[in-house]
């Protein structure tokens, strides 16, 4: 999902159907801890939007829920706190990979 390249599109409008919105929150899932990985661990959530503005058609909801809802990510607060709500992230927040670590990467998911 991460890989999307706005190109190939033909200035096109891209909108998911439903499936394709479930297929694109489950490939987020598994993209945003690589991304965050190669930050080196953690990113600023605004380092991480404008990594990843042009290379995503996934609404910024999705996104927000993938990482909240993934087992190998927390969002810090700029006070320090742990964010454990989607909408409420904000761009001076950091992501970070969590210390301990769910073996999501060991076993990668299967495409169907």
């Amino acid at each position: 999902m991460l890989s999307y390249d706005p190109a190939d599109e033909a200035n096109r409008l891209y909108l998911f159907d439903v499936s394709g919105r479930v297929e694109a929150k489950k490939q987020l899932f598994d993209d945003i801890p690589r991304l965050v990985t190669e930050f080196g661990d953690a990113v600023g959530v605004g380092d991480f939007y404008g990594s990843i503005y042009n290379a995503t058609p996934a609404h910024m909801d999705d996104i927000h829920a993938a990482i909240i809802e993934n087992p190998d990510i927390e969002v810090i607060t700029d006070q320090g706190g742990e964010r454990r709500v989607a909408n409420t992230i904000k761009p001076g927040d950091i992501l970070r990979m969590k210390m301990q670590r769910s073996f999501f990467p060991l076993f990668p998911r299967k495409k169907t």
